[in-house]
């Protein structure tokens, strides 16, 4: 958690390459989780591209769920990934999501080269 605060920190004051460190930091911890498999992945960034074009998502999230986990680490919010693949998907997706916008005040420009720099750190072969 701290290298993701330390990159948040960095990205607050050197905003041009904010989204490739916060990428990079995020998808680097996705990699750590060895069980995460490739379809995961591209689950995740299928979820987190309708989040920010505003598609209604089948899954709804708990506020207080939401609440909870927003207060711990993310390798703890991987590892609810790994206990409940389906709510923790979106619960890891909306937490990203709510530390870019409301944290970081990310442009939808930005959110969109977050996720071009995260595929291209996921996928790097393609």
């Amino acid at each position: 958690m701290k290298n993701i605060k330390s990159s948040i920190q960095i990205a607050v004051r050197h905003p041009s390459s904010g989204s490739q460190l916060l990428a990079k930091t995020i998808a680097d911890a996705f990699l750590e989780a060895t069980w995460i498999s490739r379809d995961l992945k591209i689950r995740f960034c299928i979820i987190y591209m309708k989040m920010i074009i505003g598609c209604e998502l089948e899954q709804t999230i708990n506020d207080k769920l939401l609440e909870k986990v927003t207060r711990k680490s993310l390798p703890f919010g991987i590892r609810l990934l790994k206990r409940y693949p389906e709510t923790g998907i979106f619960v890891l997706v909306k937490l990203i999501i709510n530390e870019l916008n409301q944290k970081q005040n990310f442009s939808l420009e930005q959110l969109v080269e977050f996720h071009s720099e995260l595929l291209s750190h996921f996928f790097p072969d393609i």
